[in-house]
């Protein structure tokens, strides 16, 4: 089972962030994640197998990445992963989750450029970030959440796999020296 919504959701200054707009957000991308693990449990807990993995953001491992709706859903996203994971393992059900980093999708290009066809632009503001020189696409988020998903996996339960070219390594790009000189 594969839990993944998202939207950005409400934006500005706490100060000014509607209760609506706030409880909006969290249905969306908190309690969504809620119903999916609950059902899915539902299912695979008399079959005594099962793979559940859900979508946060790097928002929900650092501070300072998104709105406030965004950051706490996220947040809340990891530990409600590790706390199904606890009650799960007994029914040989495992719980995961895969935190993107900046991924060139429809919404990622609207947030960059205001289209959300751009995505050639939103690919190149992204790259220029990414400690590795690149973009990521929805496949590399694909690929990471397969692998927890699969049998190769069968190990891995409660975990957080990042994918996100190394963004939250608290490296700043622009303190990273690519070149050759760099090297002693």
């Amino acid at each position: 089972m594969i839990n993944n919504a998202g939207v950005i959701g409400v934006g500005g200054s706490i100060a000014n962030v509607s209760s609506e707009a706030w409880k909006n957000t969290l249905d969306i991308l908190l309690n969504g994640v809620f119903y999916g693990i609950k059902h899915a449990a539902r299912v695979m807990t008399p079959r005594r197998r099962g793979a559940i993995v859900s979508v946060s953001s790097t928002a929900g491992m650092v501070g300072g990445l998104g709105p406030h709706a965004y950051t706490t859903a996220k947040h809340a996203v990891v530990g409600l992963t590790k706390s199904a994971a606890s009650e799960l393992a007994a029914y040989g059900i495992r719980v995961n989750c895969v935190a993107p980093g900046n991924t060139v999708t429809a919404m990622t290009a609207r947030a960059i450029t205001g289209d959300p066809g751009d995505t050639a632009t939103a690919g190149h503001v992204i790259s220029q970030g990414s400690p590795l020189g690149y973009a990521g696409f929805a496949d590399d988020q694909a690929k990471a959440i397969l692998y927890l998903a699969s049998d190769g996996a069968r190990y891995v339960t409660g975990h957080t796999l990042v994918v996100d070219a190394g963004q939250t390594t608290s490296t700043p790009v622009n303190e990273i020296n690519r070149g050759p000189e760099s090297v002693y």
